[in-house]
């Protein structure tokens, strides 16, 4: 009865010791197998570091009802982006855009206050937070982001403008989404789009009635309008 009662044991260990000396030898493959070499994974370690980013674009968006608003023309930025953490950064960006506008004249009658195009420059400045989606890894050398500013707008003075309209300064915000491509450590090229929101003020010459009796705006309408601008911008970053 021992002899029988140890025979099992004596097999299990062997059994075991199989299965063993299987596993050790399979283990190398099995971990060859697994998710991608270092040298040859699509994911490295995101750049950091304080970025200074040079870009042009458009800014477009609509003029507002009664076309007095800027919108529409081309559009310079300078940014500085400085790391938060692996994940978050703070943003400084400003912006000249040489947009145009309708002359609005409210003397003149409904058929001839329209003077036409005028330009309008705005300058913009803004702070704001963005937020890596990819952490602090790049993937392909992308590394795709998303953030929000506020700031403000102002535009330049228009000498020909004798209606009391004047664009002035006004609160901007709103979001963005910025996709980056690293092509070195220290190198990177932007696209970023974000749409900003200003808000427009009518004066009450507006709603004064001109020799015909038309109005540029109504008595009862409201004299502030809110207005969207998606702009779009391609760049060039260096980290210093």
């Amino acid at each position: 009865m021992v002899r029988l009662a140890g025979k099992p044991s004596r097999v299990l260990r062997l059994l075991a010791a199989t299965l063993a000396s299987f596993g050790l030898a399979a283990a190398p493959g099995l971990s060859a197998q697994v998710g991608h070499p270092p040298n040859a994974s699509p994911y490295r370690d995101a750049p950091d570091g304080t970025t200074l980013v040079i870009g042009a674009g458009y800014l477009g968006g609509g003029r507002g009802s009664l076309g007095v608003g800027p919108s529409n023309g081309g559009l310079v930025t300078l940014r500085l982006e400085h790391p938060l953490g692996n994940v978050f950064g703070a943003t400084l960006t400003l912006g000249d855009a040489h947009t145009t506008r309708f002359l609005i004249d409210p003397t003149q009658d409904s058929i001839s206050r329209n003077g036409g195009l005028i330009g309008n420059a705005v300058f913009m400045a803004d702070l704001g937070a963005t937020m890596r989606l990819t952490g602090g890894k790049s993937w392909h050398g992308l590394v795709p982001t998303i953030g929000g500013s506020i700031g403000v707008a102002v535009g330049n003075h228009i000498s020909q403008d004798t209606s009391q309209y004047a664009f002035n300064t006004k609160v901007i915000f709103g979001p963005e989404a910025t996709l980056r491509w690293y092509v070195s450590h220290d190198v990177s090229i932007r696209a970023n789009f974000r749409v900003e929101w200003w808000r427009l003020s009518y004066p009450l010459q507006f709603q004064t009635p001109a020799p015909d009796g038309s109005r540029v705006l109504g008595v009862n309408a409201s004299t502030t309008e809110w207005t969207q601008h998606p702009c779009l911008t391609l760049g060039v970053g260096w980290i210093f």
